[in-house]
C-alpha cells in the first residue's frame, strides 16, 4: 500500500512471486481494488504551440472532457473553414477588392496610354516584350524599326528623345509597384478584418465552454490571432472561387486527444504486454503522400503505456523489461526526470521527416509495479545501483500459505470463480482433492501451495464434455498428466525391472543401501531408488567420496560427505584416530549428484561394512544427517517413496516387508498418492521414521547399536570398535 499511496519517481514496486504462483492475477486484483477507491486521472491533450508550432504542448484537462475539447475544436475548425470560404467568396467582398484595384489601376494605365500618345507624336512607338518595354522608331508606313537603323543626325534626337521617355517610364513603373504594394496592404488589411468578422464569434463561442481551464483560454486566444495569419490553411486557393478545406487546417490547428478515459471509473491500472519502447513511451505515425513521401502532424502522436497509466500503476513483467535493457534504461530516465518523452530511437537511420512534431515532455506522475521470480530480482535488478534506488519497495508472494480456515475458503471461493468462468461446477469432494494437491505441492499437511494457475490448470484439463467436476474426473486428469510427462520416469523404472539398473528389494547385503533420489526433468518431478554402496579398508583417510573425486557431486553433496566424515570421527575417533579408508558411491549414477538427502544411506552403508553387517535390501532410506548424528529433514519425500513403492509393485514385492524409512521431522510433508496410501493401509508397505543414526541403523540390520567405546560381537558400534582396532593395529605393525 506505501507505495501505492506514495506515486513518483522512487516509491515503485518489485512483486516477488514464484512461477505459476497466479503473482500477476493476484497483483493486479489488489492494485485494481486500491485504483477503484480514487476518481480517474486526467484527459491528455496535445495542442499545436503557435510560437513553436514544431513543439506541441501537453494540456491535462478533467477525465472526459477531451472528447468534448477534440470535436468541439473540430466543428470549430469546419466552421471558420466554411466562413471564410462564404466571406471570401461572397460579392460585397468581390466589388471592394475590384474598386481597390480600380483606382489605382485607372490612373497608372491613363498614364501610361499618355506616355504613349506623346512617343507616337514624336514618330516613336513603345513595344512591350517579355523582356519589358522597348522603344523603336517609325518608318513613314508607321511600322517600328531600329532606331540604330535611322541617319545619323535623326537618330540622335530619337536617342535623346528616348532618355527622357525611359525616365517617365520608370517613373510611371515605380508607381505601379508602390501602388501594387499599397493595394496588397490595403487587401491585407481588408482580410484581417473580413477574417476577424467571420472567426471572432465562432472562437469566442467555442473558448466560453472551456473558460475554466486557463491553458485552453490562453490556447483560444493565441488560435485566433494565428487564424489571421494563416487562414489560406482553411481554403482550397487554387479554385475559381475559394472553398473551405478543413481537412488541411486541421493538420495544424486539431486536437489530439493523447489519453482518453471517457470510459473510466477508476484510476489507471495499465498492463503493458509488450514492453517495446514504443508501447511504453508512445510514437509519432506517418502517412504516405499520393505522390512519395511522408507527412504527418500534431494528432499522429500515440500515446504509449506511461501516458495511460499517468496518475495511476502501470504494471510490468521483471522478464519482458530484463529482454528489454533500452527500455529498461529509458523508463529509469523517465522516473528520474518525472517525465514522459517521445524520442524516434525506432527511425535512427531513416531519413528525417520535415515537419515531424518533436512534443514537449508530459509531467510523470505514477507507480511502476514491476512483477517476476525472486532470482531476477536478486541477479539482476539488485545487482542496478539504480534499481534500488527507484523501487525502493518489495512485495512477496510466498509461495506456501498456512492451511487456516480462511486461506482455504479463498482458495476455495478462487477454485469456484475459476470454474464458473470455464461454464462448470465442481463438486465439494473436487474441490478437496484439488486442494489436497495443492498441499502436495507445498509439501506439508499444513500448507498449501500458492500456484493457483496450476491448480487451474488441472481444472482446465479435467474439463470435458459434462459440466459438472467430480474428484474421479479430477484424479483422472492429474493421471492423465502423469503419463503424458512421465517418459523419462517411465524409463529409469523399466531399466530397474530389466535388471540394467540393479536395486534389491528382498534379503540383506553388506555395505549395500537403497538410497532415494528425486529428479526434476521441468514438467515433471519423481522419485527413484539408487543403490549406495561402501567398502571399508585399512587406511587412515577415513570417508572417500568417488563422485567427489571425478568431479560429478555439487557442493552441497560434498558438504554432507564431510559432515558425516565428522559424525564418524565423533563416534569412533576420540581415544584412537579413524584408522580406515571408506569408498562411497552412488552406483549406475552417470549425471552427477547433488543434495545431502543421502548421508544417512551413506552412514548406514559405511557402519555396515565396517561391521561385516549386512543391510535389508526391502527397507530405502531418506535423510540428512549432522554431527550429532541426528537425522535431519529432507525434500521430496513423498516423491521418493512413491519412487520405492513402484519399484517393489513392479517386481512384485509388496509383501508387508517393504517400505521407507525417512527423519521423523518428514511425516508432515507425506502427501501420497492414493495406492500408496492404500497399500500403507493394508499393511503392504510401510514408513518408518527415525530421530537419530542410531535408530536407523538398529533397524537396517536388527541388532543392538550398543556403545561405541568398547569392543563387542554382540552390538553394531562394538563390531565397529573391534574392526577399526584391527585396521589400526595392522597400520601401527607396519609404520603406517
Amino acid at each position: 500500500m506505501l507505495g501505492l499511496e506514495r506515486p513518483g519517481s522512487q516509491y515503485n514496486i518489485y512483486v516477488l512471486g514464484p512461477d505459476r504462483a497466479g503473482r500477476m492475477t493476484a497483483t493486479r486484483d489488489y492494485v485494481e481494488q486500491w485504483a477503484a477507491q480514487y476518481p480517474p486521472a486526467d484527459d491528455w491533450l496535445y495542442l499545436t504551440d503557435f510560437d513553436e508550432p514544431g513543439k506541441p504542448k501537453p494540456v491535462n484537462v478533467p477525465a472526459a472532457m477531451g472528447v468534448t475539447i477534440r470535436n468541439a475544436v473540430e466543428k470549430l475548425i469546419h466552421a471558420i473553414a466554411q466562413g471564410l470560404a462564404n466571406a471570401f467568396s461572397s460579392e460585397s467582398y468581390q466589388q471592394q477588392i475590384t474598386q481597390l484595384k480600380a483606382v489605382g489601376e485607372g490612373e497608372i494605365q491613363a498614364r501610361s496610354q499618355a506616355l504613349a500618345a506623346q512617343v507616337q507624336e514624336k514618330g516613336m512607338a513603345l513595344i512591350q516584350t517579355p523582356q519589358g518595354p522597348i522603344i523603336a522608331a517609325l518608318n513613314e508606313n508607321k511600322e517600328p524599326i531600329p532606331i540604330q537603323s535611322l541617319p545619323a543626325e535623326q537618330r540622335e534626337r530619337l536617342l535623346a528623345e528616348e532618355t527622357e521617355i525611359k525616365k517617365t517610364l520608370a517613373e510611371i513603373n515605380r508607381d505601379a509597384m508602390r501602388f501594387q504594394q499599397q493595394l496588397l496592404q490595403t487587401i491585407d488589411t481588408l482580410n484581417k478584418e473580413v477574417i476577424q468578422q467571420a472567426t471572432k464569434g465562432l472562437i469566442e463561442h467555442t473558448a466560453k465552454e472551456f473558460k475554466k481551464i486557463k491553458a485552453l483560454e490562453e490556447w483560444f486566444n493565441a488560435l485566433a490571432t494565428d487564424v489571421i495569419e494563416h487562414y489560406q490553411m482553411f481554403l482550397r486557393s487554387n479554385q475559381p472561387t475559394p472553398t473551405a478545406n478543413p481537412e488541411h487546417a486541421l493538420q495544424r490547428y486539431g486536437v489530439n486527444l493523447l489519453v482518453n478515459r471517457h470510459r473510466d471509473c477508476h484510476r489507471p491500472v495499465v498492463v503493458e504486454q509488450n514492453p517495446t519502447y514504443q508501447n511504453v513511451f508512445g510514437k509519432i505515425e506517418y502517412r504516405q503522400l499520393p505522390g512519395g513521401g511522408l507527412e504527418t502532424d500534431v494528432r499522429s502522436i500515440q500515446a504509449g503505456s506511461l501516458h495511460r497509466a499517468n496518475g495511476g500503476v502501470l504494471v510490468l513483467r521483471a522478464t519482458d523489461i530484463a529482454a528489454k535493457p533500452d527500455v529498461w534504461a529509458y523508463l529509469k530516465a523517465a522516473l528520474r526526470d518525472g517525465e514522459i518523452r517521445i524520442e524516434e530511437f525506432y527511425r535512427t537511420g531513416s531519413p528525417p521527416i520535415v515537419g515531424a512534431p518533436h512534443p514537449a515532455p508530459i509531467p510523470l506522475d505514477l507507480t511502476v509495479v514491476l512483477i517476476g521470480p525472486p532470482a531476477l530480482y536478486y541477479a539482476f535488478f539488485a545487482a542496478d545501483p539504480d534499481f534500488s534506488h527507484y523501487f525502493k519497495i518489495k512485495a512477496h508472494i510466498e509461495p506456501v500459505i498456512d492451511a487456516t480456515a480462511d486461506n482455504l475458503g479463498h482458495y476455495t471461493g478462487l477454485l469456484t470463480s475459476y470454474a464458473k468462468q470455464r461454464n462448470v461446477t465442481l463438486t465439494t469432494d473436487a474441490i478437496q482433492y484439488l486442494l489436497g494437491i495443492a498441499a502436495r505441492w507445498a509439501g506439508h499437511r499444513q500448507r498449501i501451495s500458492a500456484q493457483f494457475e496450476g491448480i487451474c490448470d488441472i481444472v482446465e484439463e479435467a474439463c470435458g464434455s459434462c459440466d459438472r467436476i467430480d474428484s474421479k474426473q479430477i484424479v483422472k486428469a492429474v493421471e492423465a498428466r502423469r503419463h503424458r510427462n512421465a517418459h523419462i520416469e517411465d524409463q529409469i523404472h523399466q531399466a530397474i525391472r530389466d535388471n540394467l539398473t540393479m536395486i534389491s528389494v528382498a534379503g540383506s547385503a553388506i555395505g549395500q543401501v537403497n538410497g532415494l533420489t528425486v529428479q526434476n526433468v521441468g514438467d515433471h518431478i519423481f522419485g527413484a531408488p539408487a543403490r549406495i554402496t561402501a567398502r571399508a579398508s585399512v587406511g587412515r583417510r577415513g570417508v572417500i567420496n568417488i563422485e567427489r573425486m571425478v568431479a560429478m557431486s555439487g557442493p552441497i553433496q560434498q558438504k554432507g560427505t564431510f559432515v558425516l566424515q565428522g559424525l564418524l570421527t565423533r563416534y569412533f575417533a576420540r581415544h584412537a584416530p579413524v584408522s580406515f579408508d571408506c569408498s562411497v558411491t552412488f552406483e549406475q549414477m552417470y549425471g552427477g549428484v547433488e543434495g545431502d538427502s543421502a548421508s544417512l544411506a551413506e552412514f548406514i552403508a559405511i557402519i555396515s561394512d565396517l561391521a561385516d553387517l549386512p543391510v535389508r535390501q526391502d527397507l530405502a532410506v531418506t535423510g540428512s544427517v549432522n554431527q550429532l548424528g541426528e537425522a535431519q529433514v529432507i525434500g521430496g519425500v513423498h516423491h521418493k517413496v512413491e519412487g520405492f513403492f513402484r519399484v517393489c509393485k513392479d517386481m512384485g514385492q509388496l509383501n508387508g516387508k517393504q517400505g521407507v524409512v525417512l527423519p521423523t521431522a518428514n511425516a508432515q510433508h507425506l502427501i501420497l498418492r492414493d495406492e500408496v496410501v492404500a497399500a500403507l493401509k493394508e499393511k503392504r508397505f510401510n514408513i518408518f521414521t527415525v530421530d537419530t543414526v542410531d535408530d536407523a541403523i538398529e533397524l537396517f540390520m536388527d541388532l543392538p547399536v550398543g556403545s561405541p567405546k568398547e569392543e563387542s560381537d554382540d552390538t553394531i558400534y562394538g563390531r565397529v570398535v573391534k574392526t577399526l582396532h584391527t585396521f589400526d593395529t595392522l597400520l601401527a605393525e607396519r609404520g603406517l
